[in-house]
């Protein structure tokens, strides 16, 4: 089992289509008792699940996630870095069903724990994909991840954490503000999700990640005019003033000459309906 896990993680890889006939066997291993050869199937799942569509489809496939739940749960932890490395490989993909059974089982409170203690960054990386991918889903499922209360050491890691973490973790939280409940929403904000925006809103990547920030923008400003219209009492979109005591809206107004057209044409509406910019 020792030498098909490193035949699957060798340089070059083998051929997807002369490895695929061993999942099978590997779904069944992964139920053995005998540790060595249970973490070498787990070693093996997570490199044919590195990478190309068909081995993370294959390895879906073959029903293995729920077992890989048990194992990533399994109180020695000897079994935490596969499992939690083909986890993170495939869960993008697997169905809600089998987003709610990774739910239930208690992988929030676990995921919480690799955050919040002393893991290595690759172990933390893996962690944060797991829980950026359930935050993509549904609102129930960003829900979950609020009561959990993962949001907080998230933000803490989009701070203090390498450009590489930053970027997936800044995504997941447009995600979650562009498709969350308002309440949602003022949870996040207040939670301080908007000076990680700021910060990474003129960072030196693609053009659709900043459109996407500025789509998270656009709907916290919404549920701040909201909250403004709701109070008589205060005539100031707080979110928007929050906004540019972050830094924000000067990079706002920066990107009215930004290269990409869809960018400039958001910029402009957000100065024109929150700040009453020209």
């Amino acid at each position: 089992m020792w030498t098909f896990s490193l035949l699957c993680a060798g340089k070059p890889k083998p051929q997807f289509e002369q490895m695929k006939p061993a999942i099978l066997p590997l779904a069944h291993l992964i139920h053995t008792e005998d540790d060595e050869v249970l973490q070498g199937a787990c070693w093996a799942l997570a490199n044919l699940s590195l990478g190309k569509m068909d081995g993370k489809q294959a390895v879906i496939d073959a029903g293995v996630f729920p077992r890989l739940v048990e194992l990533l749960l399994f109180p020695s932890h000897q079994f935490l870095r596969p499992a939690l490395y083909t986890v993170a490989n495939i869960i993008p993909y697997v169905d809600v069903i089998q987003i709610q059974v990774f739910i239930d089982n208690g992988a929030l409170p676990f995921l919480l724990n690799l955050l919040t203690q002393n893991y290595e960054n690759v172990v933390k990386a893996s962690a944060c994909g797991i829980i950026s991918s359930i935050i993509r889903r549904t609102k129930d499922h960003i829900q979950a991840v609020i009561e959990a209360g993962i949001i907080s050491p998230l933000l803490q890691l989009i701070q203090n954490s390498d450009f590489s973490m930053k970027i997936p973790l800044v995504r997941a939280f447009c995600f979650a503000i562009t498709n969350g409940t308002n309440e949602q929403i003022k949870f996040l904000v207040h939670e301080g999700c908007i000076k990680s925006l700021c910060d990474l809103l003129v960072s030196p990547n693609e053009a659709r990640v900043i459109k996407l920030r500025l789509e998270g923008f656009e709907n916290i400003l919404k549920v701040g005019e909201a909250e403004k219209n709701q109070d008589n009492t205060e005539d100031t979109n707080v979110f928007a003033q929050m906004i540019d005591d972050a830094g924000g809206l000067q990079k706002i107004k920066n990107l009215q000459t930004h290269d990409n057209s869809e960018i400039c044409e958001i910029a402009v509406k957000l100065l024109e309906t929150y700040w009453q910019e020209v």
